[in-house]
């Protein structure tokens, strides 16, 4: 179910420029980011090379 929410305006640029490289629409760029954050934050006993490896099969 998709959801309209607000976005700055830098934020919003970012994800489009970033999304571009990655291969990635800007809302695809800002899910994957809130996965990682989220990622991150459930293995917060993880090191950020430790969680490097995980995320591709878990984004």
């Amino acid at each position: 179910m998709s959801k309209v929410i607000r976005l700055s305006e830098s934020l919003a640029m970012q994800a489009r420029e970033v999304g571009e490289v990655s291969g990635r629409s800007s809302s695809q760029q800002i899910e994957y980011w809130v996965r990682l954050g989220k990622f991150a934050e459930d293995h917060s006993d993880l090191t950020g090379q430790m969680c490097s490896i995980p995320l591709d099969s878990y984004i």
